[in-house]
């Protein structure tokens, strides 16, 4: 309906949709801009190849004021902070997300002082043009942990395949880890044995796993956390082998 045909009420009622559209944006980007600001992650808003916005964590780590930042490219900002190589292993990441039509994308990168950041970006529109809203998170600590896990994890395996004690690990009643002396002593393979419960591996025909595992857990218990039993088993020349086993709760 053209606006010359419309009533004086018609006209007013849309004028007040207009004004309540326009409170509403105005109280999202506030909302927005308090939630951004009160954030140590780097948040941006690019379209193109300009930035439309920063908050201070972005500006602080760049050392750029909001007028600089309008006025530089995203390549120019982030020559000199993020390595060449970096930026050509970033490319491939990104332009794979572009041709999947992916909304939402994720890559990981270390700057020239070897500061590790996730950045997590979503894809939407600003006055009908595609945009880009990013946010940028220091994980130098987290990629630090998963790297001395990773050492740990190595050399607990060093050494448990080259000790002749039997190792294994259990996790809600079922193995997560034997190394080749256990899988040796019990004569079965990996996949074998985590087929397997603990139970089924260690317990006799006459054993009541209830009662068994009850008096587990109170020596357990009992011993802080760990448990300690000696037990002999034929050697199969009319001998005897002894073994010493100590569990430990973590």
């Amino acid at each position: 309906m053209n606006d010359m045909d419309k009533t004086k009420e018609q006209l007013v009622e849309e004028l007040e949709q207009l004004r309540k559209k326009a409170a509403e944006l105005e109280d999202s980007e506030r909302k927005f801009r308090v939630l951004a600001e009160s954030t140590t992650a780097q948040i941006s808003v690019v379209q193109g190849d300009r930035y439309l916005y920063g908050n201070q964590a972005l500006l602080d780590y760049y050392a750029i004021d909001l007028e600089d930042l309008e006025l530089t490219t995203v390549d120019e900002l982030t020559m000199g902070m993020i390595s060449p190589e970096e930026m050509m292993r970033m490319g491939p990441q990104y332009q794979a997300a572009v041709e999947r039509g992916d909304t939402h994308f994720s890559v990981e990168y270390q700057d020239m002082e070897g500061t590790w950041f996730q950045t997590n970006a979503v894809t939407t529109e600003l006055e009908g043009k595609e945009a880009f809203i990013a946010m940028s998170f220091d994980i130098t600590e987290h990629k630090r942990a998963v790297e001395a896990l990773s050492e740990s994890e190595k050399k607990f395996r060093a050494l448990a395949e080259s000790t002749t004690a039997q190792i294994l690990i259990t996790q809600e009643n079922r193995f997560v880890y034997a190394n080749k002396a256990a899988l040796d002593r019990h004569g079965l393979t990996w996949e074998e044995l985590a087929a397997q419960t603990p139970q089924d591996l260690l317990l006799g025909e006459d054993d009541d796993p209830a009662e068994c595992e009850a008096w587990a857990a109170e020596q357990i218990q009992e011993g802080g956390g760990k448990l300690r039993t000696v037990h002999s088993e034929p050697d199969g020349s009319g001998g005897e082998r002894w073994f010493e086993t100590h569990v430990a709760r973590v």
